[in-house]
């Protein structure tokens, strides 16, 4: 397995490197891409010489810095393989290096504008809507601490194949070892319906039932899935509302270390309409997540 550290050494892209490790398969090696940005040589001049201190000086900064993370990783057994400092616009530099090589996860830190504190960062955005590859990322709480314990992962399904899909590859590419997995559905529920059949008291009751049925039948198949590749599954739960806010107020209340997800999009989370479930929770979820793109299938 081969992974694809984005960093700018912030103390939000190593926290994801942080958050990432007790789920990352030992023995994984890892190329370290760090963009350095061109915006700011226009307070430097455009002399050539100027040009190339700039960049060497960068590049150094940025050596120092990836040594003193190097020992984190070799605690995890994890080799670097590349080390890599293009120049020019973070998110494009990073996208064009997933195409060169084959990648089986992007880990991408997530820093936030004040204004918008919950939102995912332009370049985390651009990113998680085009990769082609599983994308991780992680966003800090202020005075947060990591727990130590046991590891609780979330797989959020949503009964299309893609998110049995996502099952399957999250387990083909992270450590379930030693986690207490669990698989949520969230049914529809009673307002989703138009009035013509809410106001029918049998009629609703008995598409409730079914619904009930259906997410019983959901829940079930994803374990069968997530059981069948070694993984147990510690709990199935049912839920009933909007799939975002139900997901964000459960992860919430229940801390869970990493939500998995799939998307329906066509080039990653870029294809959903605006609130689709998978941009929601990125934008407000202060728990790692990982978001199994469609395209992951071809």
């Amino acid at each position: 397995m081969k992974i694809l550290y984005c960093t700018d050494f912030s103390e939000s892209s190593l926290y994801s490197l942080e958050r990432a490790f007790a789920f990352l398969k030992p023995g994984s090696k890892m190329d370290i891409i760090s963009v350095i940005e061109l915006e700011f040589l226009i307070y430097l001049g455009e002399h050539p010489s100027t040009y190339i201190e700039y960049l060497e000086l960068c590049k150094e900064n940025k050596v120092k810095e990836l040594e003193k993370i190097r020992p984190a990783l070799e605690e995890k057994n994890i080799v670097i393989d590349k080390s890599l400092f293009p120049d020019g616009n973070t998110a494009d530099e990073i996208l064009l290096q997933l195409k060169k090589e084959n990648y089986s996860l992007v880990i991408t830190g997530s820093r936030t504008k004040k204004l918008f504190s919950k939102l995912l960062g332009s370049v985390s955005r651009k990113i998680a809507e085009k990769s082609h590859v599983p994308v991780f990322f992680a966003r800090k709480k202020k005075d947060e601490k990591i727990s130590k314990e046991q590891k609780r992962a979330l797989f959020a399904v949503d009964g299309t194949e893609n998110s049995y899909n996502s099952v399957k590859k999250a387990i083909d590419i992270l450590d379930f070892k030693c986690s207490a997995t669990e698989i949520l559905y969230v049914k529809k529920s009673r307002e989703a319906f138009p009035p013509e059949i809410a106001t029918d008291r049998q009629w609703m009751e008995t598409i409730l039932r079914k619904e009930q049925e259906l997410a019983a039948e959901i829940v079930e198949r994803a374990s069968d899935i997530a059981e069948k590749s070694g993984v147990k599954v510690a709990e199935r739960t049912i839920l009933e509302g909007s799939p975002a806010e139900k997901i964000l107020e459960y992860t919430e209340k229940h801390e869970k270390e990493l939500i998995i997800m799939g998307s329906h999009g066509r080039e990653g989370i870029s294809s959903l309409l605006l609130g689709s479930v998978s941009k929601v929770i990125a934008d407000h979820t202060y728990c790692p997540v990982i978001i199994i793109p469609t395209k992951t299938y071809k």
